[in-house]
């Protein structure tokens, strides 16, 4: 009997020492994936400005007492926030020069002039063109000037709160020196275009 019941015994502790095998069943991994497509923009809706409308710029008066064009005349302008979420090469600055809009049939040439160029240069606080690896833009002899640059990553030239940007705009002094511009209205056009490559 003692032995039966030391055999018993020994059997129980058996059972208690031994591990549990669990089942710790299957796994498998569900990958989820996803794209986002190359976008360029003006524009943000954080932005303060009227997104799709033209900038209308005035220069009050182009020449001082004289008549003559002053060439510390110049404006700040805000416009929209231009971005990419990733590396472009198609960012475009077209200038065109201011134009006398209602010119006379003739006029006295080599006194008078009836277009006046545009300069486009940074504020000095929102640094666009430095940011987009320009330096400065003019429109060219009365014509226009297309410049074409590229960013090599994702950029946003407005602020963290996505305010407008800003450059400003200069009319330089006549290209012949000691012109004056003649009496009118004139115009000209600055056009950003920005595209994903």
């Amino acid at each position: 009997m003692r032995f039966a019941f030391l055999a018993a015994s020994g059997a129980a502790a058996l059972m208690i020492a031994a591990p549990a095998f669990a089942d710790t069943g299957n796994s498998t991994d569900i990958q989820i994936t996803g794209t986002v497509a190359s976008q360029c923009g003006i524009g943000h809706q954080s932005g303060t400005g009227t997104r799709g409308q033209p900038e209308v710029v005035t220069i009050p008066s182009l020449v001082d007492a004289n008549g003559q064009v002053d060439p510390n005349n110049s404006m700040v302008v805000g416009f929209d926030n231009i971005w990419c979420n990733g590396p472009t090469n198609h960012i475009t600055i077209a200038v065109t020069s201011l134009q006398l809009q209602n010119p006379p049939a003739s006029f006295d040439a080599s006194s008078f002039e009836d277009y006046l160029d545009i300069n486009l240069t940074d504020d000095g606080t929102d640094h666009v063109l430095s940011y987009l690896g320009l330096s400065n833009i003019s429109s060219g002899s009365g014509g226009a000037t297309t410049t074409v640059t590229s960013a090599i990553g994702a950029f946003e030239t407005g602020t963290q709160d996505y305010s407008q940007a800003k450059l400003n705009y200069s009319v330089p002094s006549p290209h012949n020196s000691g012109d004056r511009p003649l009496a009118g209205t004139y115009k000209g056009t600055v056009t950003i275009t920005v595209a994903a490559s």
